[in-house]
């Protein structure tokens, strides 16, 4: 075998002269019949004529007297126009229709006496890469029925399509595998169409800690809701717009009681964060008692409370199991792998080649349903940040809602890319697995468009679906004991309140409550107006302990942490009334007890007038009483 050249050099083959570029690549026309080249690229063509590309509509004519008029789709989500031409006309594949598609592209190759006038004739193309000079290999190309390596051709092997849509979940997304069941079609009754009876009730868990919440309805009733979809599976088409519908029940979709109602904000998502948790350190133990176990101020339970949070539904497009349980992420292994390593022949498989069709153009449209939800995932996401908010638990080993909040960030951030990269394997699986089974004798039918059009994976912007994040305070976080001191005495000397007091989570992501009692559902500081009750008080109030049941609102606090951390920290407080601070004075018994009463307004002028209204009302009881300035720190 001669040396591969490194400079221009001329050859001579079979008495013909050829000018090689450095590399072999011949630079002044083709290689003469008869001569092959390892290795070398074979030059491809479309063997049909071209549209003009700005048409608005095509015309289509056949001797003697067939014309058709076809519009071209107007966009890329337009469904392609079918043709059909000559009654009794064939082409080489034996088909006698094809596709008119969006940019006026023809799908499938037109009968050889089918002509479009204006339209332009084709040549070969020549290889990536060829410099120099071109000749048409074969200048009848435009004659025959000639195939690329991309291109489809119409035939008549494509059987009538089933509009039934018929591609399950993956396996490992089958209700999430125990995180957690969402109602799907995989557990519909036959008995009733008004709801969808569960094998197991709909439920959170947290199942490396054997935790489960149970929804003790045990039935889903499909009601009202919001229908997502980017249109029917037939007719066969490349639309990837989503589409919203107010349905009453269940809609009909692709056939009876196939459609799907989802969770927009996932019941998994309680396992995956408490295992995170779990991971970090924190004990199945203290996430029973202190989570699931919590007893709300109104009596109500954590975990229910969490579980009835979530449990509200959409009707949905399938697809979004594989990116928010993180799985079948590589272009090795792409959502619905299992389902198209069946692909066995055109005829045979056609059902399943279309439902992975229909299924990349729903992976592809996710991002527009992400988009389209977010204000219910995010609302949902809120609801469960401020139920994490009023956990108080015995040991201060977590911050409940400030981690689940920038846990959920860190996990939603990966979707955007999960919806492209995952749409993108499984449309570049899909076309490998076609051309495992296309053959220059068979090649891809034009019942298969998507086979040629590619997919375009829509994003979204992930952080539309986090609530705000929780400005707490980062030190002596709920759960922490310690002492308040009011003031300092005449030596300097911090004035205790005589009780412990810990920080408690109040359910709300700015402020801690705190009180003698281990929760806000227990004893704790609350807000007794004062408007009413002695002269000069209107717009004060004052903070007193007392139990929820008695109707008063929670005296929130903020705490100065001046930029410590930890749960050591001796931290400055003031009282918070509907998301004003106060300023406080004492009114100060002194009788002994070292108690007060904490009256407070918007201003410290309007508290000290309020106090000396309260301290004339009661003189007589406490004739030695007197009024201060507070000054309020907690004590760890």
């Amino acid at each position: 075998m001669p040396p591969v050249p490194t400079t221009t050099t001329s050859i001579v083959i079979a008495t013909v002269t050829i000018t090689l570029a450095p590399g072999g690549t011949p630079i002044n026309g083709p290689v003469p019949s008869g001569i092959s080249q390892p290795g070398a690229t074979t030059p491809t063509w479309n063997a049909n004529v071209i549209p003009p590309t700005s048409a608005s509509s095509v015309t289509f004519t056949a001797p003697p007297s067939y014309t058709t008029v076809v519009p071209v789709p107007t966009s890329s989500n337009s469904p392609p126009q079918n043709i059909t031409g000559p009654p009794g006309d064939k082409n080489d594949d034996g088909g006698d229709w094809w596709l008119l598609l969006f940019g006026a592209v023809i799908g499938g190759f037109l009968p050889h006496d089918v002509g479009i006038p204006g339209g332009i004739t084709p040549t070969a193309a020549p290889p990536v890469g060829w410099t120099g000079g071109w000749d048409d290999p074969d200048p009848t190309s435009t004659s025959k029925n000639s195939q690329s390596s991309t291109s489809q051709s119409s035939t008549a092997s494509c059987p009538v399509a089933t509009a039934t849509y018929a591609l399950d979940d993956d396996s490992e997304n089958s209700d999430w595998a125990g995180q957690g069941t969402d109602p799907d079609r995989r557990r519909s009754s036959p008995r009733a169409e008004a709801s969808l009876e569960r094998r197991d009730p709909r439920h959170i868990a947290v199942n490396d800690c054997s935790i489960v919440v149970i929804n003790a309805a045990g039935e889903i009733r499909l009601g009202a809701g919001t229908y997502y979809s980017i249109g029917l599976k037939l007719p066969i088409g490349l639309g990837t717009v989503l589409s919203t519908t107010l349905v009453s029940s269940r809609p009909v979709g692709n056939g009876k009681g196939l459609v799907a109602q989802e969770h927009v904000f996932e019941l998994g998502y309680i396992d995956q964060f408490f295992t995170v948790a779990t991971s970090a350190g924190l004990s199945c133990n203290w996430i029973q008692s202190n989570v699931f176990n919590f007893v709300r101020a109104d009596g109500s339970n954590m975990g229910m409370a969490l579980l009835n949070a979530i449990d509200t539904r959409t009707w949905f497009i399938q697809a979004k199991s594989n990116v928010v349980n993180q799985n079948k992420a590589t272009a090795a292994d792409p959502p619905q792998k299992d389902k198209m390593d069946t692909f066995t022949s055109f005829t045979t498989s056609q059902d399943k080649i279309q439902d992975v069709e229909y299924f990349a153009r729903n992976f592809a449209a996710l991002g527009s349903y992400f988009g389209g939800t977010a204000d219910v995932f995010r609302a949902t996401a809120l609801r469960v940040q401020n139920l994490l908010a009023e956990i108080t638990p015995d040991t201060p080993d977590a911050n409940l809602p400030v981690e689940f909040n920038g846990w959920l960030r860190g996990l939603v951030a990966t979707y955007p890319a999960g919806c492209t990269s995952r749409a993108t394997n499984v449309y570049n699986y899909y076309v490998a697995k076609m051309n495992t089974i296309r053959t220059q004798a068979n090649p891809v039918p034009a019942c298969f468009p998507l086979y040629s059009a590619g997919v375009n994976p829509q994003s979204f912007t992930f952080a539309n679906l986090i609530p705000p994040a929780p400005t707490l305070p980062s030190c002596d976080i709920p759960g922490t004991q310690g002492r308040v001191s009011v003031g300092n005495d005449a030596q300097g000397n911090p004035v205790f309140e005589v009780a412990t007091f810990h920080i408690l989570g109040s359910g709300n992501t700015d402020f801690y409550a705190i009180g003698t009692g281990t929760s806000i559902s227990n004893l704790h500081h609350i807000v007794n107006d004062l408007s009413t009750s002695y002269p000069n008080c209107v717009g004060s109030f004052q903070i007193a302990q007392n139990l929820p049941s008695a109707g008063f609102a929670t005296a929130n606090i903020t705490l100065n942490c001046n930029g410590q951390g930890g749960n050591h920290v001796n931290a400055p407080f003031t009282y918070v009334v509907n998301n004003q601070v106060l300023q406080c004075a004492l009114l100060n018994k002194n009788d002994g007890s070292n108690t007060f009463f904490t009256i407070c307004a918007p201003n410290l002028g309007a508290a000290h007038a309020c106090a000396a209204s309260a301290m004339a009302a009661v003189s007589g009881t406490y004739p030695q009483a007197y009024v201060s300035t507070a000054s309020f720190i907690f004590w760890p």
